[in-house]
């Protein structure tokens, strides 16, 4: 299961339990849209418009922290709280200070999709990383001529290649 945070791609390590079962089975066809609002200065949480199963205990969150909130709403956490709550999962790509950029505000969306959705990149990201084209002028094309580019990945990654 994929998820953003208003136009931001977050990488998630879903538990293994009933309520992310269902909560999967939920986004199987369809995009699930969650409008989330801050609560007590720590968590973002928002209706998921039916039931998960639940199985509550006592937890003290981190940041990063999913849960299933009184079995119908979803919190995500930027910092620590303790309730019972049921844990669906963990964010894994974002420091404490990202996730209080992103979460501590008024109100955010929540996407969730079996597929890939599209997103953008981390305003941060993109502004440690230039994007450009190529790394080489472009030769004429021609027999024997070679076209070299070079790109940045949204992940950070880097990707060069050429071309006759």
């Amino acid at each position: 299961m994929l998820a953003k945070i208003d136009d931001i791609a977050i990488n998630v390590q879903w538990e293994d339990n009933e309520a992310v079962n269902a909560l999967k089975n939920l986004v199987k066809t369809s995009t699930m849209t969650v409008q989330m609002s801050q609560y007590g200065d720590y968590e973002q949480v928002g209706p998921l418009g039916q039931s998960l199963p639940h199985q509550d205990e006592q937890i003290t969150t981190k940041p990063g922290d999913i849960v299933l909130y009184a079995g119908n709403q979803i919190s995500i956490f930027f910092a620590p709280n303790t309730y019972r709550y049921t844990q669906l999962g963990k964010i894994t790509d974002k420091t404490d200070e990202e996730l209080k950029a992103l979460l501590d505000k008024d109100n955010v969306t929540l996407t969730l999709s079996k597929d890939a959705i599209h997103t953008q990149t981390d305003p941060t990201a993109t502004q440690k990383k230039p994007h450009h084209r190529s790394c080489l002028p472009p030769l004429l094309p021609g027999p024997g001529s070679t076209r070299a580019f070079s790109a940045y990945h949204p992940s950070g990654a880097h990707f060069s290649w050429r071309t006759t």
